[in-house]
């Protein structure tokens, strides 16, 4: 309790030079209007020979961990 006590609060000043921009996922618009986010992992583009898509569910989330052995 007292280390929760003596943290300051995030600054909510966007001049303050400890301002933190809010960082988002890539994402895409869908024709309704929600977004879909997604994360890209592995080696970079020009260098993959396959690409894996996977879709999840409600219950989960874009930063599940998915093992994959070659």
């Amino acid at each position: 309790m007292f280390y929760q006590g003596t943290q300051l609060p995030p600054p909510n000043n966007r001049d303050s030079p400890d301002y933190c921009v809010p960082v988002s996922p890539p994402r895409i618009k869908l024709r309704d209007g929600r977004f879909l986010a997604y994360r890209e992992k592995g080696v970079p583009k020009d260098q993959a020979k396959h690409s894996i898509i996977i879709v999840h569910g409600f219950g989960s989330s874009k930063d599940m961990n998915f093992l994959a052995y070659g």
